[in-house]
């Protein structure tokens, strides 16, 4: 047997085009160029592992992995469409302060127009809430396909 599927070498990185739904109005090269972007307060040595084992992982499926910093929220968007719920892991009742996901998907939409990436990523470490369904809280993370990023 060949060391070639299809008369081509497995180990080069090809573009294959694919759509991600009937209705896309334009096609997804992948392997693509994929952006992370940090929101919030996050420590650097986790910052530097998180990038180790995201190269690690995902090196083969992405032509190139772009860490695109970190961004703060301006205190006027940290207030903007924030809910209060209560801590259930905490039996003191203190309230958490939950983000909605649109607020870093605009973020990480414009950041993605900027770098001129096909995808991206931005993990933060505040509690977030989905702007899709407001009754889902306490989310891991979100994606959203026409904007073609998530929240992590």
């Amino acid at each position: 047997m060949s060391n070639y599927r299809n008369k081509q070498n497995f180990l080069i990185k090809q573009a294959l085009p694919l759509q991600l739904t009937k209705q896309a109005d334009k096609k997804s090269i992948y392997p693509c160029y994929l952006g992370i972007l940090f929101i919030g307060n996050i420590s650097p040595t986790i910052l530097k592992k998180i990038k180790f084992y995201l190269v690690q992982v995902f090196d083969s499926f992405f032509f190139d992995i772009v860490f695109m910093g970190e961004k703060k929220l301006d205190p006027s968007l940290i207030d903007m469409n924030i809910k209060e719920e209560f801590n259930l892991l905490d039996d003191t009742s203190k309230r958490v302060f939950l983000q909605p996901t649109n607020k870093f998907y605009s973020i990480i939409k414009n950041q993605i127009k900027e770098k001129n990436l096909a995808l991206g990523i931005g993990l933060t470490n505040l509690p977030i809430y989905s702007s899709s369904d407001e009754n889902i809280l306490f989310l891991f993370g979100e994606a959203h396909i026409k904007h073609r990023c998530a929240i992590l």
